[in-house]
């Protein structure tokens, strides 16, 4: 009997030592040439039983593993890339398929994000991965939206914020020089084209071009920045207009179809209509970063912020409303219904009007901002589209897409005054921009490779400069002497 005692107590201890020397039930298991890499670039880190890597200097990356993990072809230079390029990046691509995204404070919150200087093939093969199933999630861990294809069934909370790029991964604006004389760069974009070109102020000559890659729409400046939607690729690019180079992107969520953009007037804030998620994004102009979306009518458009910073009127065509946003506090003050199919906005200088063109309605409803309701319809042309006041805020111009013609209205009246003939070179006027002399209109053309420029005050076209494709919006930016 003492025999057997012996042989089941010897028993039970090698089991159990042979149970303890095994790795724990479900840990993550790296692939050796990963595990060797990240030895050989962290050498005094611990690589966690769950794969994630805590730093010397207390940073904490975790791996997201891809679906069929490829051999390091090249141990030595494992990595595909770290974003951003920098000392400290955010997200380590590696070339087997893995990456480690660093987990990052925000707030009294930890999160990931996706750097937005990512390639868009590295993107989609991010998004495929998965995190471990063991993973240790770290405490109040809030994760952006595009990462929850990656989460499995780990018990983590999702940001009403799909944060897409945090403030180390977005270049920074520059600001301007103020060490020479000021000028003015009329920017237009086009987005059949897939470009922004700057005119030249005196002679409307093209002086630089800007490809995007994408379908380029709105147009905003703010801080020294050119702010651009992207409709196609879902972002919004930065551009410095006086090195003329571009200087970042905020990523915006997936499938968003940004369109219209325009900032304060103090240029801290962003707001960009995202016309497919029916939501307008604020993004904080300082450092790139999403704060809030704001819940809208469907099928957002072009907006406009009220001179007076107050007030974000927003375009919701689908549904022949407009929305209006405080800057306060980003909540909806209220909806008000216009014509059908609203286009284009202009705000009266008191900030008390928005006029809104209704394309199929042929119509401006003018807005009182204050009372929130139309206290005027204005009858126009065929498909009216493109909208600018004069310096005094007395007379409204108006583009009519289908007649090609121009309309002037005396707003103290009410009254329609005159319709403009475009010249033959100009064929379905779009967007209109009033010129720093105050006595010059621009218009842009949805069909031809030239644009408009009317006399005011003879109420008759001057020229018709070439850009060589057709055009969208104007926006007029001050550029400094480096």
């Amino acid at each position: 009997m003492r025999g057997l005692e012996r042989f089941l107590s010897l028993a039970a201890c090698f089991f159990l030592g042979f149970a303890l020397a095994l790795p724990p039930a479900g840990a993550t298991k790296l692939p050796s040439d990963l595990r060797e890499a990240l030895t050989k670039m962290f050498p005094e880190s611990k690589i966690r039983l769950d794969g994630a890597l805590e730093t010397k200097a207390g940073d904490l990356y975790i791996p997201l593993m891809a679906g069929t993990a490829q051999p390091i072809k090249h141990p030595e230079t494992p990595l595909r890339g770290v974003y951003p390029d920098s000392s400290q990046p955010d997200l380590l691509s590696f070339s087997n398929g893995w990456f480690y995204l660093k987990v990052l404070k925000r707030a009294s919150k930890q999160t990931l994000v996706v750097p937005a200087d990512l390639p868009d093939t590295l993107r989609k093969s991010l998004l495929e991965c998965k995190f471990a199933p063991d993973l240790i999630v770290p405490e109040d861990f809030v994760l952006p939206t595009i990462l929850k294809p990656a989460v499995g069934q780990h018990p983590v909370t999702f940001s009403d914020v799909p944060q897409t790029d945090s403030p180390s991964s977005v270049s920074q604006p520059r600001k301007p020089r103020h060490n020479g004389p000021v000028h003015v760069g009329i920017f237009v974009s086009s987005p059949k084209a897939g470009k922004v070109s700057l005119l030249d102020e005196n002679t409307f000559a093209k002086i630089a071009e800007f490809p995007t890659e994408g379908t380029p729409a709105g147009l905003a400046y703010a801080d020294g920045v050119l702010y651009i939607t992207d409709q196609s690729k879902h972002r919004v690019l930065k551009l410095d207009p006086t090195s003329r180079e571009f200087i970042g992107q905020i990523n915006l969520p997936p499938h968003s179809a940004p369109k219209g953009v325009a900032a304060l007037p103090d240029g801290k804030l962003i707001y960009v209509s995202e016309s497919a998620t029916s939501s307008v994004a604020v993004i904080e102009a300082e450092n790139s970063r999403l704060l809030v979306h704001t819940k809208v009518l469907t099928g957002p458009a072009r907006l406009a912020v009220t001179p007076n910073g107050s007030a974000v009127v927003v375009l919701n065509a689908p549904a022949g409303k407009i929305t209006i946003i405080s800057t306060q506090n980003q909540k909806v003050l209220a909806t008000v219904a216009v014509g059908a199919l609203p286009n284009a906005i202009a705000i009266s200088p008191n900030s008390e009007r928005a006029y809104v063109s209704n394309r199929v309605s042929n119509t401006v409803s003018v807005v009182d901002l204050i009372k929130h309701q139309v206290v005027q319809t204005l009858k126009t042309g065929a498909a009216p589209t493109g909208l600018t006041l004069d310096e005094t805020g007395e007379r409204l111009f108006v583009a009519n897409a289908k007649d090609n013609t121009i309309s002037v209205f005396d707003l103290a009246e009410h009254k329609r005054l005159q319709d403009i003939k475009l010249p033959l070179d100009v064929d379905f006027p779009g967007a209109l921009a009033l010129l720093p002399n105050k006595h010059e209109i621009l218009v842009s053309s949805e069909v031809t490779e030239a644009i408009g420029l009317l006399d005011t005050t003879a109420l008759a076209f001057e020229k018709q400069p070439v850009i060589g494709y057709p055009s969208d919006e104007f926006l007029l930016v001050p550029i400094f002497s480096e």
